[in-house]
Order: structure tokens, then C-alpha cells, then sequence
């Protein structure tokens, strides 16, 4: 009864070895991937971008000299945001980078020799199911790794994306049109600063009321700071797409090659 179950087994995983050294010559899996990578690195290169121009238009104001009635540089209040928005330039560029690596990776998994690799181990494994042996150890941990660098990259990608259009698109999207508006407003606060002398005349220029300097700068200083949970929830998202989601989904097809390739000793307890 044991050797009746063992052999089914052996022939049950053989199939699926066998289906996927053929698939291992595919690669649709591979073009999406590819594709949704290359979207994910427009998307952290986008936010980078962005959070560098308000950066650098922040960074102008703060270059600008006080105007009568005001007792210090007004652009000094935005030293906390300024710095936020900093680090978060620095992170959406290790996303950007994060993103090309997967890419490079995508390019080894799909390198011919791997799928070459994959069939003449397959055809090992086949082989001693086929004269009802088990099948070595160490053939089982290099079908294994093959498949892991063959399927993972791709799986973790395209499963990743899927994740993320599932549950982080309204929270990007939100996020990236609230940083993106007020990247625009910095924009023109930074035109208007370079042809002004002084803050005073760049306010008027902005709330067209002279009345209360203070009062506006504040109130910049208020929408200003309103990106810092704009800027949490994009790292949120980022920091799942690219590390969280991936790592999980490899997991996952790490334990599942395990159970699948584990020795039928181990099998049986």
C-alpha cells in the first residue's frame, strides 16, 4: 500500500516537473512582468521627480529675504516638510533602483540556458520515477533553485502588481495628485520668488492680500505640511510593492517547491 502511494506520488510530482520545464520555455509570464515593471518605475521615478521639484522650490523660498514687518525668513517654517519631502526623494529612488534590479533579474531568469537547465533536470527526475527509484536529493534541491531564479522574479512581479492594483491604487492615486498639486504650487511660488525681492511682495503675489504677511504664510506653512501623510501613504505603497509583496510571494513558491520536491521519507512521517 506505501509503494502503491509512493509511485503515484513520483508520477504525480514528475508531471508537474515536466509541465513546468515546459513552460520554462514560455515566456508571456516574462512580457508581463517586464511590463508591469517598467510601470512601477515611471510611477517611483514620477513621485521622485516630483517631491524633487517641491524640494527645490521649497529650498528658493527659503533663500528669500524678510520683508518689512516680518522678524524672521518665513521660509524657515518649512525646514520639517522640506526635510520629509527630502528623505522621500531618497526612498523613491531606491524604489527606481529597486524596480531596475527586478529587471535585470527578469533578463537572467529568462536567459535560454535556464530553460535548457530546468528540461535535463526534469528528464533526471522523470527518468527514476519512471524505474519506481526516488529521486536523488540533491536533484531535488537543483529543480528547486532552477525553478525559484526561472519563476520567482516573474511570479513575485506580476503577483506583486496585482496586490497593488488590488488594494494600493486608490491610496497612490490620491496620494500622487495631492503631491503633484502641490508640487504646482511650488512651482509658482518659485517663479514668483525669483522676481521678488522680498517675501512680502511674493506674498501679495500669491493670497492678493498684503494685510497680514504672517497670516498667509501660515496658512502656506498648513497646506505645506498636509503632504506629510500624502508622502506616508506613498512610501506605504512603494515599500509593499517593491519589498513586502515580493518577499511574501517568494516565500510562498519556496515553500510550495519544498512540498512539492520534499523526499518521500519526509513525505510519509
Amino acid at each position: 500500500m506505501t509503494t502503491g502511494i509512493d509511485r503515484t506520488r513520483r508520477l504525480a510530482i514528475a508531471l508537474v516537473i515536466a509541465l513546468l520545464a515546459i513552460a520554462s520555455w514560455f515566456k508571456p509570464l516574462d512580457s508581463m512582468a517586464i511590463e508591469q515593471v517598467d510601470t512601477g518605475m515611471k510611477a517611483a521615478f514620477a513621485s521622485f521627480a516630483t517631491a524633487r521639484a517641491i524640494n527645490g522650490a521649497i529650498s528658493l523660498l527659503q533663500s528669500l529675504q524678510v520683508g518689512v514687518g516680518v522678524s524672521a525668513n518665513p521660509g524657515e517654517l518649512l525646514d520639517p516638510v522640506n526635510d520629509l519631502i527630502e528623505q522621500f526623494s531618497n526612498l523613491m529612488l531606491a524604489a527606481t533602483v529597486a524596480f531596475g534590479v527586478q529587471k535585470v533579474l527578469l533578463a537572467i531568469g529568462g536567459h535560454v540556458v535556464l530553460p535548457l537547465l530546468i528540461s535535463v533536470a526534469a528528464a533526471l527526475w522523470i527518468a527514476s520515477a519512471a524505474m519506481s527509484r526516488p529521486a536523488p536529493r540533491w536533484l531535488g534541491q537543483v529543480i528547486a533553485v532552477l525553478l525559484m531564479v526561472r519563476f520567482a522574479v516573474p511570479l513575485a512581479s506580476v503577483g506583486a502588481d496585482l496586490l497593488a492594483d488590488r488594494f494600493l491604487a486608490p491610496t497612490y492615486t490620491t496620494a500622487q495628485q495631492s503631491l503633484s498639486q502641490l508640487a504646482g504650487q511650488a512651482a509658482s511660488a518659485g517663479s514668483a520668488a525669483q522676481s521678488s525681492e522680498t517675501w512680502s511682495e511674493w506674498a501679495r503675489r500669491w493670497s492678493g492680500n498684503a494685510t497680514d504677511i504672517g497670516g498667509q504664510i501660515e496658512r502656506f506653512k498648513v497646506a505645506a505640511g498636509r503632504v506629510a501623510e500624502d508622502l506616508t501613504d506613498l512610501i506605504v505603497v512603494f515599500l509593499l510593492r517593491t519589498l513586502v509583496f515580493p518577499l511574501a510571494l517568494l516565500w510562498l513558491l519556496y515553500q510550495a517547491l519544498l512540498v512539492l520536491l520534499r523526499p518521500e521519507s519526509a513525505a510519509r512521517q
